[in-house]
């Protein structure tokens, strides 16, 4: 799990790989990486939840990457529907959270790495 994240992740910049751009497309390529430095984060400061999910803001990844509010929600459905994230609410008022399906993604990425 840690192994697939520091791939895709640098507290610096977002990683965006290629092949992924190719696999999925590039908004969701580019919120992979990002949601993987809020993970790697939150990861670091012991602020997953219970489930290993983390908090997110719309505002704080445009900040990030400068994806509008639209671009964030079309690609995080396509990511979702895909299997690769989930999202939940929480709290009141209520704060989105995210989290990785870790075997898929990282079967995702072997898939693309072998099929270059």
């Amino acid at each position: 799990m840690d192994s697939v994240i520091n791939l895709l992740a640098n507290d610096n910049y977002i990683i965006v790989n290629k092949s992924l751009i190719k696999t999925f497309g590039l908004n969701e390529a580019i919120l992979i990486g990002e949601f993987a430095s809020e993970y790697n984060f939150y990861k670091k400061n012991n602020m997953l939840d219970e489930e290993g999910y983390f908090y997110s803001t719309i505002d704080n990844v445009k900040e990030n990457t400068g994806l509008s509010r639209d671009v964030q929600l079309r690609a995080i459905k396509n990511l979702s529907e895909r299997g690769l994230l989930t999202t939940k609410l929480k709290g009141v008022p209520a704060k989105r959270y995210i989290g990785f399906n870790f075997q898929l993604l990282a079967s995702q990425l072997v898939n693309i790495s072998t099929t270059r």
